[in-house]
């Protein structure tokens, strides 16, 4: 009969004490500017030295030349955008055909470049920096493993409130020495000869402790979770919730700079539309069809309040204008004077010109009369090293078309003036992708990326190369001939293309014209370069030999 209350009365305990860790999560607010980004407790610190760990399994060695360069163009997107930021954040480019794009606790940011080949521009760039750096700002990763260990640990909280509630309800209804020594054999594994004298008084004692101890083993089972689950967190996805705040950041960043959501939109698009061409469904995070999707919907409600916060906008610019008048003067009675020379006529305050680097960058924005200089402090000068430093100027230009910010960053070795130079720098990373994409059968990607229109880069002249094999490869009809006539096309042009011979010849095999994938497959041999890729024809060669033979 006391069974039921008691259970109830432990349940509710542990409830209580998940409620406390519930609590304590509040504490991971997002970091309020760069010099907030620090680990505040032991799980965070933990978290961080985990972070430093992953960065060795991802940046492992001297990056080529053309990914160190994609690297420092990269870091200084970031430096110009979100300079507040920067120092607090480490950003890598690696070598990987994949999409991906993820960050870890302590401010890492990395990037593939597989995924910077779906970026035509530094414009499109920002979208995905700006939900990797949401992710480390609103400290995704803390939170993520602290909840997860409280799921982890709600299967504990039960079993624990339900063995105690019966250990309870057992002692409760034992009346003698020889009830509660088949007490203490069956539930603490001591002998009969323990509770001749003092048994009752230590059965009782780790009674006690059990209770006392409840909370305390709940947080142990909890803490046993581990770490491995960061990795796999931020590089596949958080919880939708923890998403939909990183896309609520980077939407309204983008709004703001751009004026509207539209670039977000265009950017999820393309990696939704291309995941659903993968014949191999990689399940990373920015190639998942399925979060992709969700994406395009938090855009789709995100423009829905467009109208609410532009009116918000309004309203507070209004309260500040408002705030900013002056006040009239307080009258106060005229007093006789003599008159006194006439002053001569004011003249119209003068605008200051701001005097700008040659290599500095002026960001558009919404209309304001103030800007921001960024500038570095000459070593020599009050430091030994360059500082970033800050002052407001008044900006000499009409108030539609003042810049909201002027930042210096040859600092960083990046020459900022050039609108091409992302897309440049995309070139020579562009084949490696391709190839890899190739190798591993995902032809659909493949051709989406060759044949999609691009704002600026230009892809190599080999990428045909590789669509026509691509498009060779497939089981549709109507493909293989596409990658066949693009093959003749590219042979037109360069009759010794070893590569294209190769591919026609294997094709005429496969179609059983012995003789003419003879003739294309000894013509390719004559002009390959390694052992490796003569070896391979020669086992062509021969098969065709075998059907002619047998003719």
């Amino acid at each position: 009969m006391m069974r039921a209350p008691k259970l109830k009365a432990v349940v509710l305990a542990a409830l209580l004490s998940l409620g406390a860790l519930q609590a304590h999560a509040l504490i991971y607010d997002p970091f309020a500017d760069g010099a907030a980004i620090k680990p505040v407790d032991e799980l965070e610190e933990r978290l961080w030295d985990e972070a430093e760990t992953m960065r060795a399994q991802f940046v492992r060695g001297k990056p080529s030349p053309a990914v160190e360069t994609m690297q420092r163009i990269v870091r200084g997107v970031v430096m110009k955008n979100w300079p507040d930021l920067a120092p607090k954040l480490k950003v890598f480019v690696i070598d990987n055909a994949d999409v991906l794009a993820f960050s870890s606790a302590n401010g890492d940011i990395f990037l593939s470049t597989g995924m910077l080949m779906r970026l035509d521009s530094e414009d499109e760039l920002q979208v995905i920096l700006a939900r990797e750096l949401a992710h480390v700002t609103h400290r995704h990763a803390v939170r993520s493993v602290y909840f997860a260990r409280m799921a982890a640990g709600a299967k504990t909280v039960f079993e624990l409130a339900t063995d105690a509630a019966d250990l309870a309800s057992t002692v409760s209804g034992v009346a003698g020495v020889a009830d509660l020594a088949k007490v203490g054999v069956q539930m603490f594994k001591v002998s009969p000869e323990m509770l001749l004298s003092t048994g009752k008084s230590m059965l009782q004692d780790q009674i006690n402790k059990l209770k006392e101890n409840l909370a305390d083993s709940l947080l142990r089972s909890v803490s046993s979770t581990g770490f491995s689950a960061v990795v796999k967190s931020s590089l596949f996805g958080y919880s939708e919730s923890l998403e939909s705040e990183a896309d609520e950041y980077a939407m309204g960043y983008i709004e703001d700079k751009f004026g509207s959501s539209d670039l977000y939109r265009q950017v999820m698009q393309r990696l939704l539309d291309e995941a659903m061409l993968d014949e191999k469904k990689f399940s990373a995070f920015y190639a998942s069809g399925e979060r992709l999707y969700s994406r395009l919907k938090r855009v789709s409600a995100f423009d829905e309040g467009k109208a609410a916060r532009l009116e918000a906008r309004r309203a507070s610019a209004a309260t500040a204008l408002a705030a900013a008048v002056p006040q009239p003067p307080v009258a106060v009675p005229s007093v006789a004077v003599a008159a006194a020379p006439a002053a001569p006529e004011a003249k119209a305050p003068v605008t200051p010109v701001v005097q700008l680097a040659p290599d500095a960058v002026v960001l558009d924005a919404a209309p304001m009369v103030a800007a921001v200089v960024v500038d570095d402090v000459p070593a020599g000068e009050g430091s030994t090293a360059a500082q970033p430093t800050a002052q407001p100027v008044v900006a000499n230009a009409e108030p539609a078309t003042a810049s909201a910010a002027v930042i210096k960053t040859a600092a960083l070795g990046v020459k900022q003036d050039s609108p091409l130079q992302y897309s440049t720098a995309l070139q020579p990373l562009a084949l490696p992708v391709l190839e890899v994409e190739l190798e591993s059968g995902r032809l659909g990607r493949l051709s989406y990326n060759i044949e999609r229109k691009r704002e600026a880069t230009q892809l190599p002249e080999q990428v045909k190369e590789l669509l026509a094999e691509g498009y060779a490869s497939m089981a549709d009809p109507a493909k293989v001939a596409k990658g066949e006539a693009l093959a003749k096309e590219i042979l037109a042009a360069k009759p010794d293309d070893a590569r294209m011979l190769k591919l026609m010849g294997l094709m005429a095999l496969k179609r059983g014209q012995a003789a003419q994938a003879k003739e294309l497959l000894s013509k390719a041999r004559e002009h390959v370069l390694t052992d490796d890729e003569r070896g391979f024809l020669d086992q062509y060669i021969r098969q065709a030999d075998k059907k002619l033979s047998a003719l």
